[in-house]
This record gives structure tokens, sequence and C-alpha cells, in this order.
């Protein structure tokens, strides 16, 4: 509600010092760590797709890596939903950013580990799914890149970029 959050924070912990078994209480306070961590993270992601639109490749790549490590680093083991769910989004982003990062770097190993990392959090991501086509084909894994691409045609039938990638894949096939 009101950006109150330190005074929230202070009373579900004097709930919880006071009641220690109070469930509520520490929901309560995960989740406004959650969120938190969320704006804070939020924030690196947002100043690197600036860099990244401003040409500064490089730099918002590690940015992007930082985000990620702190994101990582920062949560817990097993979040509650209410964590998990912005948590999650703002991972996927974050790894489905990487995942351009390492693909246009030649790394495919690399994008291909972000790209599947986020489809472990995100089944039905598009452009995880097409992060994955792209990271395969620079592996010359066609066959793999294929399934790839035509799983985000059958989320997304109008996806230009996944038709363009399964007809290049085609081409590339023809020419052998």
């Amino acid at each position: 509600g009101l950006g109150r959050r330190a005074e929230a924070e202070a009373a579900f912990s004097a709930v919880i010092k006071l009641e220690p078994q109070n469930r509520q209480a520490h929901t309560e306070l995960a989740a406004l760590a959650a969120e938190t961590l969320a704006e804070h993270v939020g924030g690196i992601k947002a100043a690197a797709n600036k860099l990244f639109a401003a040409g500064e490749r490089v730099t918002a790549c590690s940015e992007y890596e930082r985000g990620s490590q702190l994101l990582r680093s920062s949560r817990p083991s097993t979040p509650t939903a209410e964590e998990a769910s912005p948590l999650d989004t703002l991972e996927v982003a974050l790894l489905l950013n990487l995942a351009a990062c390492a693909h246009g770097d030649g790394r495919h190993t690399e994008a291909l580990a972000h790209a599947e990392a986020a489809l472990a959090l995100s089944p039905d991501a598009t452009k995880a799914h097409y992060r994955k086509g792209q990271a395969l084909r620079g592996l010359g894994r066609r066959a793999e890149a294929e399934a790839a691409f035509s799983a985000v045609i059958k989320l997304e039938p109008q996806n230009r970029q996944a038709h363009t990638e399964l007809a290049a894949l085609a081409a590339e096939t023809l020419a052998e």
C-alpha cells in the first residue's frame, strides 16, 4: 500500500519476536523482502536495458549478469508462491537477456543453458523457446533448433521471427 515498507517490516518482526511460530507474520515479512529484492534487481535490469538500447552491449550484459547473480544469491531456497512469482518473472527476463548476450558473442552453449533455465521457470515462455532455438542453431543442432522454433509457433502462430528461422533452417538443409 502506502509505501511504508520499513514500518511494516518492523511490525511483522515485532510480531515474530512475540510469537515466533506466527506463520502469517513470517510469510508477510518474506513477501516484503522479496518485493524489495524484485525492486532492486528490476532497477538493475531497467538500467541495463537502457545501456543495451544505447549500444553499450558489453556493459549491459555484465549488468544483466550482476542482477541475475544477486537474485539467485538472495532468494530463499524454497520461496513461497507469493515470493516466487514476481521473482521468477524477473529471473526469466534476466536469463533471456543473458541468453541473447551469450548468443550475440557466439557463446551458444552458455546461451542454451540460460534459455533452458528460463524454460524451467516458465515452460510456455515463447521467447525462451526462441532463444533456445537460436542457441541450438548456433551449435549446429538443427533438428533440435527446428523443434524449438516449432514450439514458438505452437504457442504463438503469428511469430514472424520463428517462421523466418524455420525457413532458414529448411534452406540450410536443402543446400547440403
